[in-house]
């Protein structure tokens, strides 16, 4: 089975994502006898254009799938499998490698993706995300010594000399899929998504809709597919709706975290689900400086181990506590031991404030934290935001806010992103240590999988250990169907996107 690579943005929103397989000219869920194309309708809020360095979204993440090819596949093992680079070869003498592109791949106007293109998007990355994964990359290989061989084959040394698995699960990932050139200007910025690699193209756009039509020159792409018309949508869609039929979809996608109630209905209904594996983690993390973040760790600390003990028997489906911010993948840690975390001196703060981005899966987790927080002794207060921009500006406008709580997608296994979600190198530095960065950025270049692994989890712990972050829940993303739907074209963790998958009877 493959697996599509993908590195999960740190601020990947919990966005309500629903689906309907209808025909364009009906919106009931008949077939219409004189239209033999299946059509996909789904209900999103698209960021246009759509750059995959920079994906925010479930939209975002879902349509560039279905857009833009990755580098890499991943087997089961996440071993890279043949993508866009259908071969490779390491030169032991030279300590490069050298990559072949598949002859079949090309853009969406029957223009061939090119070895130049590959390295432009390299340098792009590294010139747009330095900070995060692309200065990541540029430690692993030598971009600015590549050199093109041919139109389908070029060059890439590595800065030590040698082989380096943690370039190529770097490589699969969705967030480094290339762009055409003519997509970007002269700063790597952005402009459009006129040509696309994947299954799909953008076929047309109006301020209330998004049509995809087949890339019918993608070579790589089985045929079964559908057209795709997304409809320009609120993020925020009623599962309850949907539940009790009042939806016009006959597919939502939403997260596993939901009041018990929903998840009774929906298996009392017998509803078809599915889940692509626990995918998701919320997070608390301290702010502040000096006295105040002392104070806050401390309090982190001995939440934690309240946390073990806690009753979390009303979550639903596949949710459950977060012991290491590893759901999955590497097996990095069993759980953190707080019996192991360092002395802390002081009195436990009796109040807290908290800072969150409200969404459905807060209504699961508000209770539980204040239950929690009733066992110390604590009183919290909420502080409760639309947005990730609007919770940074709330903790520099109420210098009383001491935590962030904040969901975000950790699907892709790889050490550097684990290292990126807890630093969060692009929002909360309240907490971030200079030596954590430093030792952060060193591991990305150890070649030895195993080796780079056992540094990560050294790290991870000494930050949890201080009370840098703790980790709260681990959820999924969980499709649910209306009567008629069937999940079974769909393996579990088959993380791309074939809608042809879902079958409607």
């Amino acid at each position: 089975m493959k697996i599509r690579g993908h590195w999960l943005n740190r601020f990947l929103m919990q966005l309500t994502f629903v689906g309907a397989i209808s025909h364009m000219q009906t919106s009931s869920h008949s077939v219409m006898a004189n239209d033999s194309t299946a059509h996909l309708r789904v209900e999103i809020s698209p960021s246009l254009p759509l750059d995959p360095l920079a994906i925010q979204t479930m939209a975002d993440y879902d349509l560039t799938l279905c857009l833009y090819r990755t580098w890499f596949e991943y087997d089961e093992g996440r071993k890279a499998m043949p993508g866009i680079v259908s071969a490779w070869q390491f030169d032991d003498a030279g300590g490069k490698y050298i990559f072949t592109i598949a002859p079949q791949t090309k853009w969406s106007d029957g223009s061939p993706l090119t070895s130049d293109q590959l390295i432009s998007n390299l340098k792009r990355a590294v010139y747009v995300k330095k900070d995060s994964f692309g200065g990541a990359i540029s430690e692993i290989v030598a971009i600015e010594k590549a050199k093109v061989l041919s139109s389908t084959k070029f060059e890439l040394p590595t800065r030590n000399g040698k082989p380096s698995e943690s370039f190529f699960q770097r490589m699969g990932s969705i967030f480094l899929a290339p762009i055409h050139p003519s997509d970007f200007d002269s700063n790597f910025a952005i402009k459009g998504n006129q040509l696309s690699s994947g299954p799909y193209k953008i076929e047309s756009i109006t301020p209330t809709q998004l049509s995809l039509a087949i890339n019918t020159n993608d070579g790589l792409a089985p045929k079964e597919r559908v057209s795709i018309i997304a409809m320009k949508r609120d993020s925020v869609t009623q599962l309850n709706d949907f539940i009790l039929g009042k939806s016009w979809a006959n597919i939502l996608q939403t997260a596993t975290l939901m009041p018990l109630s929903l998840a009774t209905q929906v298996q009392a209904k017998k509803l078809p689900y599915w889940t692509r594996g626990i995918d998701r983690v919320s997070r608390l993390k301290p702010l502040g400086t000096g006295a105040k973040l002392e104070e806050r760790r401390h309090f982190l600390v001995e939440f934690g181990k309240v946390w073990r003990t806690l009753d979390l028997g009303v979550l639903s489906f596949n949710a459950k506590r977060a012991l290491s911010l590893q759901p999955l993948g590497y097996p990095l840690f069993n759980e953190l031991d707080y019996g192991r975390a360092r002395a802390t001196n002081g009195k436990l703060l009796k109040s807290i404030k908290i800072v969150v981005r409200h969404g459905p899966q807060f209504e699961v987790q508000r209770p539980l934290i204040e239950k929690a927080a009733q066992a110390l002794g604590v009183k919290v207060q909420w502080v409760s935001v639309k947005t990730y921009a609007e919770s940074s500006a709330a903790e520099k406008a109420d210098p009383e806010i001491g935590f962030n709580l904040i969901s975000f997608g950790v699907a892709d296994p790889e050490p550097a992103t684990w290292m990126g979600l807890v630093l969060d190198e692009t929002g909360f530095f309240s907490d971030v240590e200079k030596q954590d960065v430093i030792e952060f950025k060193k591991m990305a270049a150890i070649a030895d999988k195993a080796k780079e692994i056992a540094e990560f989890k050294k790290l991870l712990e000494k930050m949890a250990y201080r009370g840098s972050y703790l980790p709260l829940l681990h959820f999924s993303t969980l499709s649910i169907g209306q009567v008629g739907i069937n999940f079974n074209g769909i393996k579990e963790l088959d993380e791309t996107v074939d809608y042809s998958k879902l079958i409607v009877r």
